[in-house]
């Protein structure tokens, strides 16, 4: 999936981040180009660039992009007029980042429905990580769509993805599996890091794998609440 994150402030740079981490290829753009810098080695792609400048956001490859987040924070004027310049393309799946409630409703105005709440998301996923210990992270893309991240359950060890059939059961996704690492230390070898690994349905989950899951937040709770709540 390309995608394109505008804005990369704390939030911004976050979720570009995490998206290259999970093998897609991210485009990330800030005016300011000590941010662009900063993040060169952590995002797929960095550019500086003024988006609230028609000329400028049109040499972007935009007809390739699956999806678009305008992740400006603060600057209020930058974010509409950058938002609303994308809008304009019509581009596919574009989540706009509101600050205050009437930034959503002029968002809105404009025909742009996907709108995100950063501050109130962080606080849903310091939540969600609370009350479920085995959640490792969880991302709401928007109202619909959910991304979690999470050890594998006891229950599945030794299955197969085929086994668990998350699409059928769930009509969630397996976006990624991850499967830990041996890292040298000076006297002994701790597993400390993770890797991505290529899964098929006959990848079989193994003693401390984590799973990143995709799915609408009704299926994200359904699957949360049979396979999390009894662990």
């Amino acid at each position: 999936m390309k995608t394109l994150i505008i804005g990369l402030g704390n939030f911004g740079s976050t979720l570009a981040k995490e998206l290259t981490k999970m093998g897609h290829e991210v485009i990330g753009v800030d005016k300011d180009k000590h941010k662009v810098d900063l993040y060169a080695n952590e995002i797929t792609y960095t550019m500086a660039l003024d988006t609230s400048d028609r000329h400028a956001l049109n040499s972007l490859p935009l007809d390739d992009i699956d999806l678009a987040v305008v992740a400006i924070g603060e600057d209020f004027g930058s974010s509409m007029l950058t938002s609303a310049l994308l809008q304009e393309r019509k581009i596919n799946n574009l989540y706009c980042r509101a600050i205050t409630d009437l930034h959503k409703e002029i968002l809105e105005s404009l025909g742009i429905h996907n709108v995100l709440f950063p501050e109130q998301m962080s606080a849903e996923h310091f939540a969600r990580s609370v009350i479920h210990k085995h959640v490792i992270d969880y991302y709401q893309i928007s109202d619909a769509v959910e991304i979690l991240k999470l050890y594998a359950p006891p229950k599945y060890l030794g299955l197969t993805l085929g086994n668990i059939r998350f699409s059928k059961e769930y009509n969630i996704q397996v976006l990624s599996v991850m499967k830990p690492r041996e890292k040298k230390k000076l006297f002994k070898a701790a597993i400390n890091e993770y890797t991505d690994v290529p899964f098929t349905d006959d990848t079989v989950i193994d003693e401390k794998d984590c799973l990143i899951l995709c799915g609408s937040q009704n299926n994200i709770e359904k699957f949360i609440k049979r396979e999390l709540d009894s662990w």
